[in-house]
């Protein structure tokens, strides 16, 4: 049971640092295609990045409290 655990956790780990590392590698080329395509359009891109980054921020907390919310009522 607890080595099962272990290879579920290990197996976690590999899944997200592997797609971690793969969006990384995409986001860089993606931006540095879009700068030699067109430099004010990757500029407009970077100034709404702290944009989304406000709407994260703002709706974070919210939906942290429904989501508890969900998991207490769902433990009744």
């Amino acid at each position: 049971s607890r080595f099962m655990d272990a290879g579920k956790i290990r197996d976690a780990l590999s899944t997200i640092t592997v797609t971690l590392m793969i969006d990384t590698v995409m986001v860089m080329l993606g931006a540095v295609l879009l700068y030699v395509h067109s430099s004010i359009l990757f500029g407009v891109t970077l100034l709404l990045i702290p944009f989304y980054i406000g709407i994260i921020w703002g709706f974070h907390k919210p939906y942290q409290k429904i989501n508890r919310k969900e998991m207490e009522s769902n433990a009744k």
